[in-house]
């Protein structure tokens, strides 16, 4: 079950996440109750933990109260609506968002950094990277240690779009995630499939909710990897067949019916992995930026530090941010300034 449900976050394989900094809420819980199992039975959250959260949800109002019957969420038109939402509003503020840029270096300097692009230079007081750390690393001018350590894991993913009433080919809810197999088994290396029809009903245009199925086959990650069932393709079109091939077998309705739509992407090092000794690592590199010449210069965000979510990327994209507001020197990886 556990490396079913790895296979679903990180698309790795369990034996070379760290549990502490990878499932977070698993250590809490042992360590708390001495058990995995009774910990996940009772409480991992502090009162202050959940008073700051229900602060959070009251500040959406109705949205806020209605939530509680969410188990997931989506958004018409994708979530790429927030981010396009965001670069909409901040340019109405006068912020210079700057596209197509390649960054070629960071340096700090007596008052800031200086960012060297393919277009020329910028100025500024202070930095925030939101890139990968892999592809942080030799940008720096001054290093900083670790941000290469951990491996990065490539996804095929495959939407697709059959029609007929998602009760006609599977079961409501989710989906499926397919724990650590061979070749013989999962020839495909598929790692699961979302039934988003089900998954996250009522996002569809309304012409289209109840007449079409919707399913997101998800491969390749450790498969194409540590478990060498298969190299990784270089044309995305390839994934098609083979999703098409292990649908058909564990959803047998859906054999011999050509989908309306098929979108396949590959997403290259998508997905860090987060090696055993991680959050030691952090520790060290937030060290590093306090002790260096990057101090009140550079701070650290995004999925290869704290969590890979969406969720985990804006919570850590917003903590740097307040503490910037409120005139704070911060790094982004204060939370493992007191790891042991």
């Amino acid at each position: 079950m556990l490396s079913a449900m790895i296979h679903g976050i990180y698309a790795a394989s369990s034996k070379d996440l760290s549990v502490r900094s990878g499932m977070g809420l698993l250590w809490d819980a042992e360590g708390k109750w001495g058990s995995v199992v009774l910990g996940m039975l009772g409480d991992t959250k502090s009162k202050a933990e959940k008073a700051d959260e229900a602060k959070d949800w009251a500040e959406l109002g109705e949205m806020g109260k209605e939530r509680e019957k969410w188990s997931l969420y989506g958004l018409r038109g994708g979530i790429g609506v927030i981010t396009d939402g965001l670069i909409d509003r901040i340019k109405q503020r006068g912020v210079d968002v700057r596209l197509n840029q390649t960054i070629e270096n960071i340096e700090p300097t007596a008052s800031g950094t200086l960012i060297t692009t393919s277009t020329g230079t910028i100025e500024s007081d202070h930095t925030i990277s939101a890139i990968p750390p892999t592809s942080l690393d030799p940008l720096l001018s001054s290093p900083l240690p670790n941000l290469s350590y951990n491996p990065y894991t490539s996804v095929g993913v495959v939407s697709l779009v059959f029609e007929g009433a998602p009760q006609l080919y599977h079961p409501d809810g989710f989906g499926y995630l397919i724990p650590r197999s061979d070749a013989t088994a999962n020839p495909e290396g598929v790692l699961g499939v979302v039934f988003d029809s089900t998954a996250v009903p009522g996002i569809d245009d309304v012409g289209l909710d109840g007449r079409v199925t919707k399913l997101t086959v998800m491969m390749g990650g450790p498969y194409w990897g540590s478990y060498g069932v298969s190299k990784r393709p270089e044309d995305p079109q390839s994934l098609v067949e083979p999703a098409l091939r292990h649908l058909a077998r564990t959803l047998p309705a859906l054999a011999g019916i050509e989908p309306l739509v098929t979108s396949p992407r590959l997403h290259i090092d998508a997905i860090p992995t987060y090696r055993p000794g991680h959050g030691q690592r952090l520790h060290e590199t937030d060290a590093a930026i306090r002790n260096g010449p990057w101090l009140g210069k550079l701070s650290l965000a995004g999925n290869g530090y704290g969590g890979i979510g969406v969720n985990d990327c804006v919570w850590s994209g917003e903590g740097v941010a307040r503490a910037l507001l409120n005139n704070e020197s911060v790094t982004g990886l204060e939370r493992w300034r007191n790891w042991a």
